[in-house]
């Protein structure tokens, strides 16, 4: 804009709609815990008062990366232990710290900021670009400086909900920061019970848990929903801790909103899918204060995941700079794997299908189907989805309906990503990768929920490669846009060949209609791929078949 340098820190004052600039303090590194300190400092002795609310406004990435990111400093963010560090230097205690920004309403984050604040206002998923709507519960503080912080914070949470629930699928928690104690309590309780449960045998049943329970950040920061995780353990383990859990969520959970259903207000940090970020982020809870015996079952979990896999000399060497990883465990005799010649097909006569045990299908969490088109010299990776079909005997059936995703008529590559289901509400999302006006590598997002079963365009977010702090939201498209959706070839032995172009670019339209239509007469190939409870992919082979 014409008001703010964009290479600059500066700080400015609102007052009768104007703003004012009072101090340029040069090139200041956001993600740095002195910058934050600082502006506290300089806020409460400039301008004293009688209380204080604190709203960090930017990405956001949850316990396992924490908060902030500046475009002049890369590769930075606020920590837990930054956080913390700048809160206790700012010196001023806080009727509520706010996070205008992604997946920050995590138990770890609530435990970090305890000694600072009253009250934490934060959201367990990605947030809307636009962020919070500000007019209302400012005007309401403005008429009323002595409102109750719990009030101001539900007003706050409906205006945000109610703004963006038809785009963003937004959730907001109002948390009360007094029943952190009581919430670290119930946790430790839980892992503990975990653990023992962990040493009696029961991986497979918490991986299953993990892999079933509600997520956040596009299952890209490893935490989860502490309700539905307790929910899930109960049904499937009952550890006899799981309803103290419960309770210190509804006593913590002052308010809470959400477009996603089961998604209680609080998530819990659950290392799973992302092991190369534990380390870290251990260390970075024990930096404000967890204690290492609240490790026990993270560790176990981890080491017994990971001597599941078939590890490289170098994993095993990134994973021995951390005192955690226990190498005596990989290649475990007690470990329970599936054979890769398990996963031969076999003829049915009409189609070929996949026959496990009981004891291996026990072991798979998750499967999708890949289809390949066939154009004569090659193949086009048309991408997965979750859609898969068991015929009478429990075996999986190899078949395709010669049917895909289609934007606006046009079929598309599309990649499943994460599904929910229960008794009354389901959703499934996945994206489509593209690119936008000639320029930029992107993701465009797909949803079909209970209330939407035909699907819908989301919008869309920038490809990225692995966990950074979240972008808040998804980016929305103009009519100008030109998009070139594009995917990845391949050679007749499966080779990566090059990067591909499917189809012509086209125009965005206002209301693009998500659908399911024929794909033509290509000889297609599809295979599946199954990942088991420690997080390997498996194979079958490719099929042929052709439409007639």
């Amino acid at each position: 804009n014409d008001v703010c340098t964009d290479d600059e820190s500066e700080r400015f004052v609102i007052e009768n709609g104007d703003m004012t600039l009072l101090q340029s303090l040069g090139s200041a590194n956001m993600t740095d815990a002195d910058t934050l300190s600082d502006f506290i400092r300089f806020s409460a002795e400039s301008y004293p008062a009688d209380r204080y609310e604190l709203i960090l406004w930017d990405h956001g990435g949850g316990t396992m990366t924490g908060f902030g990111y500046d475009e002049l400093y890369e590769d930075t963010s606020l920590t837990l232990s930054s956080l913390s560090t700048a809160l206790y230097n700012g010196g001023v205690q806080f009727d509520f710290i706010g996070f205008d920004a992604c997946l920050m309403a995590t138990a770890e984050v609530a435990y970090a900021l305890d000694p600072y604040a009253d009250y934490l206002i934060a959201s367990e998923e990605s947030e809307p670009g636009e962020g919070w709507a500000y007019k209302n519960w400012l005007t309401m503080l403005a008429e009323d400086p002595a409102v109750p912080t719990a009030e101001l914070g539900k007003k706050l949470a409906d205006d945000f909900l109610e703004a963006y629930i038809f785009a963003d699928m937004p959730t907001l928690s109002v948390l009360d920061l007094r029943y952190v104690p009581e919430l670290y309590a119930a946790l430790e309780s839980y892992w503990g019970s975990a653990y023992t449960a962990l040493q009696s045998g029961s991986y497979g049943a918490f991986s299953q848990v993990r892999n079933n329970v509600r997520e956040f950040g596009d299952n890209e920061y490893d935490q989860v929903d502490l309700s539905d995780l307790a929910t899930l353990t109960k049904q499937s383990l009952s550890l006899g801790t799981e309803d103290d859990v419960q309770a210190a969520v509804q006593n913590m959970v002052v308010y809470n909103v959400a477009y996603e259903k089961y998604a209680s207000g609080i998530a819990v940090y659950f290392p799973c899918l992302w092991p190369d970020y534990y380390g870290d982020t251990r260390f970075e809870m024990t930096c404000v204060g967890f204690p290492e015996s609240y490790f026990e079952f993270y560790d176990k979990f981890i080491n017994t995941m990971l001597s599941g896999q078939s590890l490289s000399q170098s994993d095993i060497d990134f994973c021995s700079y951390y005192d955690w990883f226990d190498s005596s465990e990989v290649g475990g005799e007690n470990v329970t794997t599936i054979n890769d010649n398990d996963f031969e097909l076999i003829d049915k006569g009409d189609y070929y299908a996949l026959s496990l045990s009981d004891e291996a299908w026990n072991l798979i969490t998750y499967i999708d189907m890949t289809v390949y088109l066939d154009d004569g010299e090659g193949y086009i990776d048309l991408g997965n989805d979750n859609v898969y079909e068991f015929d009478d005997d429990g075996d999986l059936k190899v078949d395709f309906d010669y049917t895909w995703i289609s934007i606006d008529g046009v079929i598309v590559p599309f990649y499943a990503e994460t599904e929910e289901q229960t008794d009354d509400y389901w959703y499934t999302t996945g994206y489509v990768p593209a690119e936008l006006n000639d320029s930029t590598d992107i993701e465009i997002v797909l949803r079909w929920d209970s209330d939407h079963d035909s699907g819908f365009v989301a919008g869309y977010r920038l490809k990225t490669e692995e966990p950074t702090v979240a972008a808040k939201g998804l980016h929305s498209f103009t009519e100008t846009d030109q998009i070139q959706y594009t995917c990845s070839y391949y050679d007749y032995d499966f080779n990566y060949d090059r990067d591909y172009t499917l189809g012509d670019p086209v125009t965005y339209t206002s209301e693009p209609v998500v659908t399911y239509e024929e794909i033509g007469e290509y000889r297609t190939v599809i295979q599946y791929t199954l990942r088991d409870i420690y997080n390997n992919e498996h194979f079958t082979d490719p099929v042929e078949l052709s439409c007639e």
